[in-house]
């Protein structure tokens, strides 16, 4: 599977973390059951791991899933920091996530490394 959700225990933080191709059916996939959990256990704090990520969907995907999300019920005071992907390419496209997402009202971040994205998740 290109995607896991973790839920470590005692932590206000659900952890995604993507490998490889991720093609879009399964992109979608992972955030909707992110969603889910993250209203099933009352996580309100995401941490996604895109390191790995390597290709699999396009912009447009992206797109259409911020629009959604934007109007979508989402767990109050939701928060995602991202560990940006090692791959250049999608360094741009977790970036244009971050973009898309503040410019409907999400709070995105991007961070270098897992230590820092924590640190804002908890701030």
């Amino acid at each position: 599977m290109p995607y896991q959700i973790h839920l470590p225990e005692n932590s206000p933080v659900l952890e995604l973390q993507y490998q490889g191709l991720v093609p879009t059916t399964e992109l979608l996939s992972c955030i909707n059951e992110a969603i889910t959990l993250a209203e099933k256990h009352q996580r309100n704090r995401v941490l996604t791991d895109c390191q790995e990520l390597t290709g699999g969907f396009h912009l447009a995907d992206l797109y259409k899933e911020i629009e959604r999300l934007s109007t979508a019920p989402l767990p109050a005071g939701m928060r995602e920091a991202i560990i940006q992907a090692k791959d250049p390419s999608m360094q741009e496209m977790v970036n244009f996530w971050q973009t898309a997402c503040l410019n409907r009202g999400l709070n995105v971040a991007v961070f270098p490394d897992r230590q820092t994205a924590l640190k804002w998740l908890q701030a």
